[in-house]
């Protein structure tokens, strides 16, 4: 049984219910045998849970491998490839992957992660009809795994600053105290300067609603995990969900089922982890964040671990600035809002942050600037590109989508909602009355009251 401590949970109500206590009577009779595993932690959680059951168990400690039983292994592994596959593995791609994963996947143990990754490098090798699994095969298949770009894979390649910061301005506009701490981050992951025993980073975004720090997780998950995953790196939840302490089954989960939060982190390790409005959850959900951030790792009453090292834990909260009669806009009324955030919380919750990033509200020119770029991501949408069509839109047309699409108290939150309801609905009815349309240029323009496509 591979899981044995999952024993404790099938069956009825409780323990005394459960499948272990069930079979007990069997292995006292020794008409079965049963053989299972758990790590440490699982078993001095089974032994205060059900010691009856364990007392039936002999015990045998499986240590780690030494340097030179790994390198035997891997040496195996790659006679059985070339021998019974005709697939040849590098050295150099062999060293690669054990460095890889050494670094990026410290919660699994060789040789099982290496024996898994490197199957998988040979599936692949047989896919595309590859007669060796060289080192950029190493980087493809890894990439696909975890999201990471092959600059941060590669200690070979260095990393610009200002490449790094032209990324986050075109992802993040006028927003450049925030962009600052963003390559701060990224350059620290990539020296390897990061703290391995905890997240890639804790941070907390302050500021008011709709002014891009929900963009600038994303543009985060995008950078660190954005290559290769099928499902998004970015996890978001609203913690106003959580003001309640029993709430935080759903959370974490209970002995039977795992929570939203512990299966993503389960299911992609790699992720950006997004806690919005963090000041509304409540105090003893937070307490259990606060390991998290602080030990990297969250274990539950069976033992059971769930690693968040490779994770990045985003929180954002609008303390002192949702007082403001204008969140979203400058004015003289809006004020420093780190105070407020000093005063809500513990010290002990701040100590365990890495940054506080502060989003400034929007000027008139920062409205401007962030509509131009939301209607020139339309261009990128499948039914524009596949028919070669570029869409073009005048100033008028921006002034009026940006006086549409901003909220004093929501900042640029309505912003696409207005995009869709005036603009998209436009190029839809144009397309669909010129369906044969191909190779392009349409200029959308705000004329007489209404969005016209020339």
């Amino acid at each position: 049984v591979s899981d044995l401590i999952n024993l404790f949970n099938l069956g009825g109500e409780g323990i005394d219910d459960s499948v272990a206590a069930f079979i007990m009577p069997e292995m006292r009779n020794e008409t079965l045998r049963l053989i299972g595993e758990l790590n440490v932690r699982e078993y001095q959680a089974a032994q205060q849970i059900f010691p009856a059951f364990i007392s039936y168990f002999h015990v045998i400690e499986i240590n780690k491998l030494d340097d030179a039983q790994l390198s035997r292994i891997a040496l195996r592994l790659k006679q059985y490839s070339q021998e019974s596959l005709n697939i040849e593995m590098t050295v150099p791609a062999m060293q690669l992957a054990q460095r890889l994963l050494n670094r990026f996947m410290p919660y699994e143990n060789f040789p099982a992660k290496l024996v898994r990754f490197l199957s998988d490098c040979v599936t692949q090798a047989r896919q595309q009809k590859f007669s060796e699994i060289d080192t950029p095969l190493i980087l493809d298949v890894f990439t696909r795994q975890s999201g990471m770009p092959e600059i941060m894979l590669r200690d070979d390649i260095l990393l610009g600053y200002d490449d790094v910061k032209d990324f986050f301005r075109s992802q993040v506009l006028h927003q450049d105290q925030a962009i600052n701490a963003l390559v701060e981050t990224v350059l620290i992951f990539k020296t390897g300067l990061n703290d391995p025993n905890k997240p890639i980073a804790s941070l907390l975004f302050s500021g008011p609603t709709g002014v891009g720090k929900s963009a600038a997780a994303k543009a985060l998950s995008k950078y660190f995990f954005g290559l290769g995953q099928q499902k998004k790196p970015l996890f978001q939840i609203d913690m106003s969900e959580f003001q309640h302490p029993m709430q935080i089954s759903r959370l974490i989960g209970d002995e039977s089922h795992p929570g939203k939060l512990i299966e993503h982190v389960r299911e992609r390790p790699f992720s950006v982890i997004l806690f919005d409005e963090i000041e509304k959850v409540h105090p003893s959900i937070l307490d259990v964040l606060l390991s998290i951030f602080d030990e990297g790792i969250l274990v539950d009453r069976f033992g059971r671990l769930t690693d968040f090292r490779n994770c990045i834990m985003i929180m954002t909260s609008n303390l002192g600035s949702r007082h403001s009669k204008s969140a979203g806009f400058i004015s003289d009324n809006n004020k420093n809002d780190l105070g407020e955030i000093k005063k809500f919380f513990r010290p002990e919750f701040i100590n365990r942050i890495d940054k506080i990033l502060q989003f400034n509200p929007l000027d008139r020119k920062a409205i401007i600037d962030i509509c131009r770029k939301e209607l020139n991501e339309l261009n990128q949408r499948e039914g524009i590109a596949v028919k070669n069509i570029k869409l073009e839109f005048s100033d008028t047309l921006i002034e009026y989508i940006s006086a549409q699409g901003f909220h004093e108290l929501y900042g640029a939150r309505p912003l696409q909602r207005t995009i869709e309801h005036h603009v998209v609905n436009k190029i839809a009815q144009w397309l669909l009355s010129h369906k044969n349309s191909k190779r392009k240029t349409l200029t959308l323009d705000f004329i007489d009251d209404t969005v016209i496509v020339k």
